[in-house]
């Protein structure tokens, strides 16, 4: 059921994407079978099944990129690559991930092989299947060996979940998005400094709303299905060290890049110098795998440096206090997000000369402010001590009054909302 609930709900945006997903799920359940049955070659096999993998987003998502720049570096071998136009199939980097970890956890022998309709299972599952979070086969597969059994804790638990995704999505980011974020990013010379360098803030939060507010969905209806998700956010903006951030941030595709890149690359194991050097490599490409650009690339590249300059404190027995820490990483993240949302580096440049040569004149609106700090707040509010102690009194309450609740909070939503939708910002990569 779940399966056949997956090929609809995918297959609903393309049928001919939904046979190229489903033409990867077989491609690595063939893989998964050969390294379990080859043993002494099961080194070649794997790596020929991460190749394919790569192979297959490649195409797909980097031909154009490499194509473009390849042009404009030699205009006169043009004729020597065909331009074309190929749509990005949705959800192509978490699936094609989520692929890569159930050949190379049967590999380490994490997992054993499985039926074909398990991998469909764990590769298409639908909650997570476009945007995340990226779930590992060992965490999700072992799931499948009992029947799911659901409890009213965990039912409420998800459905608050779902609730919340609801209000951070529908409400937050989308009001960030049409009231000054969207037009800011489209039309930098139009506006004063102090309007950029509101919708560079309001950015960071509305990115912050509108994949989080996915992942909470996402986890939420597993979770009322009676399966288990990994948490992908962790208040991030209150993080003190760009190390910190990312072990709240996207949480699901830091510990992939870092189990099945980082330290595959030697990690930390051969010396500072190397060290550096594999947090760049591992930074960069996780630049990249957000978006065929190169502003994704300097993007991961300042990430990269951050992260190295946190090493290199930390091995020199520098201690940064907490609120100074704090106070430097969210101002870094937040004015490197502009090369995330930027469409192009003349964009980057437009944002940044409006910074440094721009008026200052305009404040921000009372709503904006709201809006930008409400799910801060929330966040904060629940990690507090407060937070905590309310929580299991309320997961476990009568499900019937939760699900009335969350009724009513959904009508509301309705009534508020912006009348136009933004689409999710993850659904691009």
């Amino acid at each position: 059921m779940l399966v056949i609930a997956s090929m609809v709900f995918y297959g609903w945006w393309s049928t001919p994407f939904l046979l190229l997903l489903l033409g990867n799920v077989f491609l690595n359940f063939c893989f998964g079978q050969a390294i379990s049955k080859y043993e002494q070659r099961k080194k070649i096999i794997v790596r020929l099944a991460v190749g394919a993998n790569l192979a297959v987003l490649a195409i797909f998502k980097y031909y154009k990129f490499f194509y473009v720049n390849f042009v404009e570096a030699f205009p006169n071998l043009a004729d020597m690559l065909p331009a074309l136009e190929l749509i990005l199939p949705v959800g192509i980097s978490f699936y094609t991930f989520q692929g890569i970890s159930y050949v190379v956890d049967i590999y380490r022998r994490e997992i054993s092989a499985r039926n074909f309709l398990d991998v469909m299972c764990f590769q298409m599952f639908f909650p997570q299947l476009v945007a995340g979070p990226i779930v590992r086969a060992n965490h999700f597969i072992p799931q499948l060996d009992h029947v799911p059994y659901l409890t009213t804790p965990a039912f409420n638990r998800g459905l608050l979940l779902v609730l919340w995704g609801l209000v951070l999505k529908l409400v937050s980011a989308n009001y960030l998005a049409q009231l000054i974020v969207d037009d800011v990013f489209t039309y930098p010379d139009a506006f004063d400094a102090s309007q950029v360098l509101t919708a560079i803030y309001c950015y960071a939060v509305q990115i912050y709303c509108d994949f989080a507010g996915y992942s909470l969905m996402a986890i939420g209806i597993a979770a009322m299905l009676g399966f288990s998700l990994p948490e992908n956010f962790k208040t991030p903006y209150f993080a003190t060290s760009l190390q910190d951030f990312w072990r709240r941030w996207h949480i699901s595709l830091s510990f992939w890049l870092r189990d099945y890149l980082y330290v595959p690359l030697g990690g930390n194991r051969a010396g500072m110098n190397q060290t550096l050097v594999n947090l760049m490599i591992v930074m960069v490409l996780g630049g990249l795998w957000h978006g065929a650009g190169w502003n994704f690339i300097i993007w991961g590249a300042l990430h990269g440096v951050g992260l190295s300059a946190n090493v290199l404190l930390r091995r020199g027995g520098i201690r940064v206090p907490k609120f100074l820490g704090w106070l430097i990483t969210f101002h870094y993240v937040c004015l490197g997000w502009v090369f995330f949302r930027a469409s192009d580096l003349d964009v980057v440049r437009a944002i940044f000369d409006t910074l440094s040569f721009g008026d200052w004149s305009t404040m921000p609106t009372f709503g904006l402010m709201f809006l930008f700090a409400m799910p801060l707040m929330i966040d904060w509010g629940v990690g507090s001590k407060f937070g905590r102690f309310i929580a299991p009194r309320i997961l476990g309450g009568n499900h019937l009054w939760i699900t009335a609740f969350a009724l009513a909070i959904v009508v509301i939503i309705l009534v508020i909302a912006p009348p136009t939708e933004a689409p999710f910002i993850y659904f691009q990569f």
